[in-house]
């Protein structure tokens, strides 16, 4: 494809770690090892259903990135 392979919109774990974000908006970190203690929770957390509906959302993603000819669309 013409465009970086990278892009954060066809990338799904961009929308795991803004998922992740939001669970953690609220909570205060006190220290570094608190933070990998809360993210490891919430990783762990996270729905194998989550996950698959991240992956099978890809060819959606895909379709989207060539309508938008490789510029920026919203996912």
């Amino acid at each position: 494809l013409p465009w970086c392979p990278r892009s954060p919109d066809l990338s799904p774990i961009e929308n795991l770690w803004s998922f992740m974000d939001a669970k953690l908006v609220n909570t205060r970190i006190t220290s570094i090892d608190h933070l990998k203690q809360v993210l490891h929770k919430e990783w762990l957390s996270v729905s194998t259903e989550y996950v698959k509906n991240l992956i099978n959302s890809l060819p959606k993603r895909v379709a989207a990135c060539f309508r938008a000819k490789g510029g920026h669309f919203k996912y």
